[in-house]
């Protein structure tokens, strides 16, 4: 780009932003009157409700694409920014949720007048001594107007090569916009007056070049062409290095020190970039980019957008805890903020305990024991009943469930795999074996249907897959839990991996288990983790067991990020305090 078209573009530029502020600024002034009877009522119904936030979703949207305001509006296009910021976005989006779920912005309101604060108007008086018009986004002498009669002003930029002269744009609230002048240079080949002094490319008329390699060095000239810049040298000399498979420079070596270069690589669901490697007699091998695939849930940009998981929507979840030494069952819907007693299972010989859950609507828990039966909730975990008992079945176990089918697996501490099939767990059959320690055992379903394993990491946390139903188990990669560690893994929608090690350290696999990523740690000190659990996209939930007769219950940890960050909520407890095993489970809301 030439010196004088981005001055125009600059000057372009500014003058843009000066409108769009202008805009914005009259919106801001509107706006500011607004209070009305119903915030966020856009179909003027006297209620805000779902409609109107499917109304203020499609406003952000079109407004995104320059489509205007939809059809679903019947208030004024004021009343929609129900913020008053003078624009129409995601934050109108979420006041309207919050609005139609009768949860007032309280932050917003400070006088508690039913109004938001930033739509109510001010009262006007002169904000400077003589009531002049200032370039501050505000009505400095009270006419109902901003920042009028003060569009531009000159500026200029100086230095040893000269002076050149240019503008300021008022942009509001936020000031002048830095003088657009461009900085005063020594003449350059280019035709164009860079020192601003009225004449092109004075006296450049030619400079001296050379090429130069291991063979010597030829003088030669180059002429100045104004806008076409410098003729090439006329030196005659070995050329540089090429991606060729040949010795250009004459130095012994061939395509040396050749840098790869930047490529892309277009399909059907986005372009990717990537590199392309120096082939010798080949030349430029085939760009390396990834090839762009529709979006999934694994922390990874698959349609190479620069967005990573967009569109996958957070469900809130119910999260259940069962004690393994009572089999008291807790539950919370606010991330574990509140708890509350669900029932008692009332399990004969219970210790350790496994929770897992299925669809919307299914639980399923089994505790140690060599006849203890299966539990299931089919109703979400207001009632529970005995369901079927694992032929064979020894000592410690744990479940799992596909989180969308009606198939359940099982696994007892000799590595028995059991499984049912469409019977909501009324019966099961065995399918094969694993070869656990039968310590701490655990498993999951992911939604492909694929059956992972885990026992206590007493030799780095091997893992252990089946696709077969569980007839047969292949090892892969471990995950590296410490010694001793509390087995617990768990899958969420995307189908990636977690599970932890003896530090409560969360690790992380996207890849079905080949390779693992420790991505967060549970601050849960010295205590230990027992437990680990899935509440849809992107959201974790962490448990400690209840310690034995001190009453203050099991810690619990929330994580909204893939297990990168944890916050602690409440602890849970239910009615007896002694100490237990802990098992976490979750059932869309």
């Amino acid at each position: 780009m030439t010196r004088s078209t981005l001055l125009r573009s600059r000057i372009r530029g500014a003058a843009i932003i000066a409108l769009a502020m202008a805009m914005s600024l009259t919106s801001l002034s509107t706006a500011a009157a607004q209070c009305p009877d119903v915030p966020g009522d856009l179909d003027a119904s006297g209620a805000t409700n779902v409609v109107d936030v499917q109304c203020a979703i499609l406003i952000a949207l079109n407004l995104l694409s320059d489509e205007g305001f939809p059809g679903c509006l019947v208030a004024t296009e004021e009343e929609a920014d129900i913020n008053c910021d003078a624009s129409w976005d995601i934050t109108d989006v979420v006041l309207s949720v919050n609005i139609a779920l009768q949860m007032w912005p309280v932050s917003l309101d400070a006088d508690a007048n039913g109004c938001i604060d930033a739509c109510e108007e001010p009262a006007c008086a002169c904000l400077n001594t003589d009531c002049s018009e200032l370039c501050n986004g505000l009505d400095d002498n009270c006419d109902l107007k901003i920042d009028e009669g003060i569009d531009t002003k000159p500026c200029e930029d100086s230095n040893s090569n000269g002076t050149c002269p240019g503008t300021q744009t008022c942009l509001g609230t936020f000031g002048w916009t830095s003088c657009n002048a461009l900085l005063p240079i020594s003449e350059l080949c280019n035709g164009e007056d860079d020192n601003c002094d009225g004449d092109v490319d004075e006296d450049i008329a030619s400079k001296p070049c050379e090429y130069s390699n291991s063979n010597g060095t030829c003088p030669g000239s180059q002429t100045c062409l104004g806008t076409l810049g410098w003729t090439s040298c006329n030196a005659l000399l070995p050329i540089s290095e090429l991606c060729n498979g040949e010795d250009d420079n004459c130095d012994g070596d061939v395509d040396e020190d050749i840098a790869p270069i930047s490529c892309i690589k277009p399909g059907p669901f986005g372009i990717c970039s990537g590199e392309k490697l120096c082939g010798g007699t080949q030349g430029w091998l085939p760009c390396d980019a990834p090839t762009a695939s529709p979006e999934v849930f694994d922390g990874v940009d698959n349609n190479c957008d620069g967005q990573i998981d967009e569109g996958f929507v957070k469900k809130p979840h119910k999260v259940f805890a069962v004690d393994g030494l009572h089999t008291e069952l807790l539950s919370s819907s606010d991330n574990g903020d509140s708890w509350f007693y669900e029932t008692n299972l009332s399990a004969p010989t219970p210790a350790h305990v496994s929770i897992t859950s299925s669809g919307n609507d299914k639980l399923y828990v089994v505790t140690s024991g060599f006849s203890n039966p299966t539990y299931r909730s089919l109703d979400g975990g207001e009632s529970f009943e005995p369901a079927g008992i694992w032929p064979n079945k020894f000592n410690n176990a744990a479940i799992c469930a596909h989180p969308n089918l009606n198939i359940v697996y099982g696994t007892d501490a000799t590595g028995n795999i059991y499984r049912s099939s469409f019977n909501n767990g009324e019966s099961f059959t065995w399918m094969g074996t694993w070869p656990t320690l039968g310590s701490s055992l655990s498993c999951v379903v992911t939604p492909s249907g694929t059956l992972y394993l885990i026992d206590v990491a007493y030799s780095g946390g091997p893992v252990y897959v089946s696709t077969d139903n569980g007839a047969s188990v292949t090892q892969k990669t471990n995950y590296g839990g410490k010694s001793g560690a509390m087995a617990s893994i768990a899958s969420d929608p995307g189908g990636n991996l977690f599970a932890l090690d003896g530090d409560n350290n969360v690790m992380l696999s996207t890849d079905d288990a080949e390779t693992w990523t420790q991505i967060g740690t549970i601050p849960a000190g010295v205590q230990t983790v027992q437990s680990i659990a899935t509440g849809g996209y992107g959201v974790l939930y962490a448990a400690t067991p209840n310690p034995s007769n001190t009453g203050t219950g099991g810690r619990f940890f929330v994580s909204t990020d893939m297990g990168s960050n944890w916050t602690e909520t409440s602890n849970w407890k239910g009615p007896d305090s002694s100490s237990g095993w802990v098992a976490l489970a979750s059932l869309p809301l």
